[in-house]
């Protein structure tokens, strides 16, 4: 059985189709890299996977279950974590607020505190326990994955990151695949 299934996946702009008929199957445990050329549909393709981006047509299974209908919050409920590119927190919320935010919305849970932040979140990103209390919006990245997605779907790393730290994301989100697969 396959973690994330896509059947015949279309996105639209309007009238301009961007994505057409994509199949792709995502086996639990495994990490898998869209890459190309700006404009052929990547940021697309993972927007309409977490539900920012509506359908024209295909199927999204996640977990045995069809999600394509379901929308954003569903699917981050379902175990579908999403990071979008650019800078999509509240900047004048402390980065722990932010994480606090993004948890009880996935969760449904009102005054989830500090300690319902899953610790795994510090442990890939160990620089948050140092500016947790700092301004979201002068981190980059700061403040946008809570819980324990099943499915993370990254749009690209900030360009402020260095080669160096972009190499450790990479190990510590197989890592992740590993375990929670």
């Amino acid at each position: 059985m396959s973690l994330l299934e896509l059947n015949g996946v279309c996105a639209a702009y309007g009238q301009s189709q961007v994505l057409w008929e994509v199949d792709m199957h995502v086996a639990p445990g495994s990490a898998v890299a869209l890459i190309g050329r700006n404009g052929v549909g990547k940021t697309t393709l993972l927007n309409a996977i977490a539900g920012v981006h509506k359908l024209s047509g295909g199927t999204i299974v996640f977990n045995g279950t069809d999600v394509s209908t379901a929308p954003a919050h569903g699917r981050a409920r379902a175990g579908i974590g999403f990071v979008p590119q650019g800078r999509h927190v509240f900047p004048h919320l402390t980065v722990m607020e932010n994480l606090t935010v993004g948890l009880a919305a996935l969760t449904g849970r009102k005054g989830v505190t500090e300690s319902g932040i899953a610790a795994h979140i510090f442990d890939l990103f160990p620089k948050l326990t140092e500016i947790r209390q700092r301004k979201a919006g002068s981190s980059p990245s700061a403040g946008r994955w809570p819980g324990n997605p099943g499915c993370c779907c990254w749009t690209s790393p900030p360009r402020a990151f260095s080669p160096t730290w972009c190499n450790r994301l990479r190990r510590r989100c197989a890592a992740c695949a590993r375990s929670w697969g």
